[in-house]
């Protein structure tokens, strides 16, 4: 429980992680080795920094991210110099995209669709969040994409709303950059609307679908 230990130690040691997730053996590796040619980066809301905590859970340990997205910039050079490019993934949106602790709450819920006030608010501080990643990777290199969500619950409300007035204002930061999505375990769903959007303007869209394993007994 790094809550126990203070603010100023709490922010040490996630530094420490940030700084040491990627180590330049683990680089070295991924060129050599894995002749990898780009990683996805899971990020949250929170890796802005304090601005963005604010009326969250994660306001109270705001400061512990403070250098979170210096942390990222650093990362995303140190590969792009060893010729691997990065997707900026938004693992954990306002809310939670998903009912997991990996989309950045415990409560399992996934409040970012729901129907009433709280999901309205929490998708437009999401909007707010993915534009701002959008506008920082506009200006850095070696950045191959930004997936506006990751793993959005099944039959989430107002999903492909939310994604065409998401991208109408992404259009106007960087036409360019390619955006990914999730299907929210419908491709075929996801599919359909990215047809429907054949004719008109704007960035790249990738459908990201998760197939899961099932054990075989």
């Amino acid at each position: 429980d790094l809550s126990a230990i203070g603010p100023d130690k709490t922010k040490e040691r996630w530094q420490k992680h940030w700084d040491s997730a990627l180590t330049d053996e683990d680089i070295h590796f991924l060129v050599h080795e894995a002749k990898c040619t780009s990683i996805r980066l899971p990020i949250g809301y929170f890796t802005l920094g304090p601005a963005f905590c604010q009326g969250t859970p994660f306001e109270a340990a705001a400061d512990v991210y403070v250098s979170a997205w210096t942390s990222v910039c650093n990362l995303v050079r140190r590969v792009n110099e060893a010729g691997i490019g990065v997707l900026l993934d938004l693992h954990a949106l306002p809310g939670g995209a998903n009912q997991d602790m990996h989309s950045g709450t415990d409560s399992g819920k996934a409040e970012l669709w729901e129907h009433w006030n709280t999901g309205r608010q929490n998708r437009e501080m999401a909007k707010k969040v993915v534009l701002q990643v959008v506008s920082e990777a506009a200006n850095m290199k070696g950045i191959v994409g930004v997936q506006i969500v990751n793993e959005a619950a099944a039959g989430a409300h107002k999903l492909h709303e939310w994604y065409d007035d998401v991208l109408r204002e992404i259009q106007d930061i960087d036409s360019t950059m390619p955006i990914y999505v999730s299907d929210a375990w419908d491709l075929d769903g996801s599919l359909r609307w990215v047809e429907s959007r054949r004719n008109r303007s704007g960035n790249p869209i990738v459908v990201d679908t998760h197939k899961d394993r099932k054990s075989v007994v």
